[in-house]
């Protein structure tokens, strides 16, 4: 047996209950009317939008009829004291399924679900159920005293029970109205009754909330296992501590300041020259070559230091065309003037 509004559907076990139950006209003391019934007997509700209000519903059902639209019935509402119609119409439709769309005058009208009004009780104004069914206390609806609204001495200032905001517990813009639509659409959809879908609903928030605590917890924990991050020192240029990124080019007097361009290079090397140091004087790293560890030559490390520190001020300087012409010069005042037996290859190995 499943209960219908204003119905109830029976299944016979054999087909001699089928004829006996078609007789019945009484059941416990009150006039019922039996038919049989079928799948292609039930109905599904939707909304179509967008029509003229001065088309009847008659007129309406008649243009549908060919599209398994078996009543119409335009949306009313009541504006300053009087009933207006408006451009919504609740369709029924013939059978479980519920066309997306339908033509209607040379248009597609999109069919959206049907939901009906939240029930809300005039006795102890929740909702899920209906007066008659109340097992409430009574609760004004205007105020939320135990008194009806008929006895209720605070009419111009409404407050509602629910969330004590200032409107009567029938406004529909309140927030628990809000969410007994959720409730009422999780009712319709799963066809269960208000109680279970609001069980349902009240899961599903809680279900929500935990998601989102652990997605807040996994993104707690990915920013604390985050690396931190490394703060470039080097790109720093007053930086004292700063790192050489090429010690193989460090400077051989360090408490001198590299210059930075052409004339500053200059300056300097004239100051160097100016200024008469012995050769044992001069602060110059040596690093040895595999190709100059390989080959000994008798050659005094003193004047090569000397003429690798004229290189070194050389080598300052931008690179030009005439390098291999300089250098062949100092090659050749070294043989002359200092007396070393040194060729151009061995020089440049000892550049720095």
């Amino acid at each position: 047996m499943v209960k219908e509004r204003n119905m109830l559907i029976v299944r016979c076990e054999s087909e001699n209950q089928i004829p006996k139950l078609l007789e019945l006209t009484q059941l416990a003391g009150i006039n019922v009317k039996v038919t049989r019934y079928d799948g292609s007997q039930s109905t599904t509700k939707g909304v179509i939008h967008k029509i003229d209000p001065q088309i009847s519903n008659e007129e309406i059902e008649e243009v549908l009829k060919e599209q398994n639209v078996v009543n119409a019935k335009r949306f009313m509402k009541k504006i300053k004291g009087e009933m207006v119609a408006t451009p919504s119409v609740l369709l029924t439709f013939k059978g479980k399924n519920l066309p997306e769309s339908i033509h209607f005058l040379y248009e597609v009208k999109q069919v959206d679900d049907y939901i009906p009004p939240v029930p809300r009780c005039h006795k102890c104004q929740l909702f899920g159920h209906i007066r008659q069914t109340c097992k409430g206390n009574i609760r004004c609806v205007r105020c939320g005293g135990e008194h009806e609204f008929e006895d209720c001495p605070n009419k111009e200032n409404p407050k509602c029970l629910r969330c004590g905001e200032n409107h009567s517990a029938a406004y529909q813009g309140c927030k628990f109205y809000a969410e007994a639509k959720q409730i009422q659409k999780i009712k319709l959809q799963e066809n269960l009754t208000y109680a279970q879908a609001a069980k349902a609903h009240r899961a599903q928030i809680h279900e929500n909330a935990v998601t989102d605590m652990d997605n807040q917890k996994d993104m707690g924990s990915a920013n604390l296992n985050k690396p931190a991050k490394k703060h470039n020192t080097e790109s720093r240029p007053n930086n004292p501590q700063r790192a050489n990124p090429n010690p193989q080019r460090a400077n051989p007097n360090p408490q001198a300041h590299t210059p930075h361009t052409v004339r500053e290079r200059k300056g300097q090397e004239e100051r160097d020259r100016a200024i008469p140091r012995s050769h044992s004087q001069i602060p110059i790293p040596v690093r040895k070559t595999k190709k100059e560890t390989a080959t000994q030559t008798p050659v005094n490390m003193t004047s090569i230091d000397l003429i690798m520190f004229i290189l070194f001020v050389v080598r300052q300087l931008p690179q030009s065309s005439n390098d291999d012409n300089f250098l062949e010069a100092v090659v050749r005042a070294g043989k002359e003037i200092l007396k070393v037996d040194i060729t151009m290859e061995m020089v440049k190995s000892r550049l720095i």
